[in-house]
């Protein structure tokens, strides 16, 4: 079956208008139009059920699997072309998941009546074809120099691209080396013989996906006479998200984290003729392996805390990217709304209004729970599609109020 067709304007070159000096310019995109775009097509599977019982509970359940194909993407082509990407269609990608909604009443009569709502998902996509290509990149910070949200053959949609620490490596004779592990069974990373940087991954990698475990929510309605309380609870459990403002923040030293060494709360540190420098040393964690030999050491170099967050901790330039890949899971108070309607006896004296009433509205009040370092915003990401899993300088969560007067004639 048909599924979806491009945005429009999509089939051809239309000229993009700006100014320049005061003058009227016109200029190309940088993306190529398609040459035979299809429309994108899937074929999908759904089942479920919706059962009550006494009028108390009700339950709405479906399981949904989507097979799509001919998926439209913009593929990045040689910036020599004069364009940065065209359109395609490319891929088939595989979509199943569960969502369920449950109900209670937990009382009702004539003067009123509560009512509790929860409801949840769970979803997984992953690529299975992408025509030959190894990988698409469909949004990235810092551009090459940065981690990116790309899909790959065989990998779930979401998957965050970077550097990644090196565990094991090859000698000359192909023998691997490694990997190696602390004594709580951790893995240690290769370090450099200097032990001031650890070795990475020449190319980017896999190292997290943003696609949550489960979403969800918890809805409350309350009423009373001519009072009525409605709240929202959501939430989003697991997942992770490259927290672009946090590895900044420690590599800047404008993180309270940071502030450990620097206080002087580090491991004694000299110079090379001996002298105390004052505790601002650190060792980091890691394994350097001869590559003549294949000799591992474990580590005990005392550095300067400057290589624990500059080279090391991420951010624009090729760094490693793990250090800045976090769980991402928040319980958020969405809203809150109370609500009065005043009294019948009151508006007949108007004779005008049949009805009326007040509320007050508060949305996304505060989080009951979030795991994100340095107070950072777990929705300020780049951007609600693709770009959801990367998030770099994002603005803090904002509260709205709103006062209404409702009236009926």
């Amino acid at each position: 079956m048909r599924a979806s067709d491009d945005a429009p304007y999509q089939l051809d070159f239309t000229y993009n208008t700006g100014s320049f000096g005061g003058q009227l310019t016109a200029f190309l995109p940088t993306q190529v139009p398609p040459l035979q775009l299809k429309p994108q097509r899937q074929r999908s599977f759904e089942v479920g059920f919706d059962i009550g019982f006494l009028d108390k509970v009700n339950l709405d359940f479906t399981y949904y699997d989507i097979y799509s194909w001919d998926q439209i993407l913009s593929a990045p082509i040689a910036q020599s072309s004069g364009a940065g990407s065209v359109r395609i269609n490319t891929g088939v990608v595989t979509n199943k998941g569960i969502e369920a909604i449950i109900n209670y009443n937990v009382y009702q009569n004539p003067r009123g009546y509560l009512q509790l709502g929860l409801n949840f998902a769970r979803n997984t996509n992953r690529i299975v074809d992408l025509s030959g290509a190894d990988m698409y990149i469909l949004s990235e910070v810092w551009g090459s120099n940065g981690p990116a949200i790309a899909v790959a053959e065989g990998e779930e949609y979401g998957t965050i691209y970077g550097w990644d620490y090196v565990y094991t490596t090859t000698l000359a004779d192909g023998t691997v080396v490694g990997p190696f592990y602390d004594n709580d069974g951790n893995m240690l990373p290769l370090i450099n013989e200097e032990g001031t940087e650890y070795l990475k991954t020449d190319n980017r990698v896999p190292v997290g996906n943003c696609a949550p475990l489960i979403t969800g929510g918890f809805n409350l309605t309350f009423n009373y006479k001519n009072f009525s309380i409605y709240s929202l609870i959501d939430m989003k459990l697991g997942g992770q998200i490259y927290c672009g403002s946090y590895v900044i923040a420690m590599q800047t030293g404008q993180s309270l984290e940071s502030l450990y060494e620097r206080e002087g709360n580090g491991i004694p540190l000299y110079d090379s003729n001996g002298n105390f420098l004052g505790n601002y040393g650190v060792v980091l964690p890691g394994v350097y392996v001869d590559p003549e030999t294949g000799d591992a050491t474990v580590n005990e170099n005392v550095v300067h805390y400057y290589y624990k967050y500059m080279p090391n901790f991420g951010g624009w330039g090729n760094y490693i990217t793990t250090p800045g890949i976090v769980n991402n899971t928040w319980i958020k108070m969405r809203e809150i709304t109370i609500s009065y309607n005043l009294p019948k006896k009151w508006l007949e004296k108007s004779k005008v209004f049949q009805t009326a009433s007040l509320s007050l509205t508060g949305r996304d009040l505060f989080y009951i729970y979030k795991n994100l370092p340095d107070n950072i915003n777990p929705e300020g990401t780049l951007g609600s599609g693709n770009a959801q899993g990367l998030e770099y300088g994002s603005y803090p969560m904002t509260r709205s109020f709103l006062f209404s007067l409702r009236v009926g004639l």
